[in-house]
């Protein structure tokens, strides 16, 4: 189990593009570029909704729109799983030798499988095992892109919809509580559309 999981590089896009945000919002399309007067308010409402689904603290529990991670390991376990759903690549395994030195693993000591999928994992070569490391919380380090693509298209219609609802309700309601339901919560049927896609923490 990972001792820490932190995000070394933020998306450049949102999941969803903004002018079918506001299209739907409005039932108007976007022209000429042209952003309704609380188009800020309305993008911290799809930051909001973003937020409940991407990364290790979203219901989702994997990265949308790709971006860069550090995982952290007190040691090596037999196999690492990667802890966010859906990794696309490896860029480094790194370790704190006995000497408590930082080293790089070589690419060829390790196999990567399941790249591309939510299940990638990462185990030593057959025939080798892992290095020994120092008694330290991050003594081994993953640093991994996870995330479906790098832009709105890549990701799956179901989400892009459940954020799209997310964001429509809030706006709709501008208190935060009615009828004693939170909004900071998706809808009944976002939630419905998004449930093939949760990952569930091993």
């Amino acid at each position: 189990m990972f001792t820490s999981l932190l995000r070394v590089s933020s998306p450049e896009e949102m999941p969803i593009d903004r002018a079918v945000v506001f299209a739907h919002l409005r039932s108007i399309p976007f022209e000429n570029g042209q952003a309704p007067d609380d188009a800020d308010y309305i993008d911290g409402l799809i930051e909001m909704a973003v937020d409940r689904l991407d990364g290790p603290n979203g219901l989702l529990n994997r990265a949308l729109i790709s971006q860069v991670w550090k995982a952290n390991y007190a040691a090596f376990p037999v196999e690492i799983p990667v802890p966010l759903a859906r990794c696309t690549a490896i860029q480094s395994v790194t370790y704190l030798d006995v000497n408590g030195a930082a080293q790089t693993l070589a690419t060829p000591a390790y196999r990567i499988t399941g790249l591309n999928t939510d299940n990638a994992r990462i185990r030593p070569v057959n025939g080798t095992a892992w290095p020994t490391t120092c008694r330290d919380g991050e003594a081994v380090t993953v640093t991994f892109t996870s995330g479906f693509g790098a832009d709105a298209e890549d990701i799956p219609g179901s989400i892009r919809h459940a954020i799209l609802e997310a964001v429509a309700r809030a706006y709709a309601y501008s208190e935060p509580v009615i009828d004693g339901r939170s909004f900071s919560s998706l809808p009944g049927s976002a939630t419905t559309a998004v449930t093939d896609w949760r990952v569930w923490p091993e």
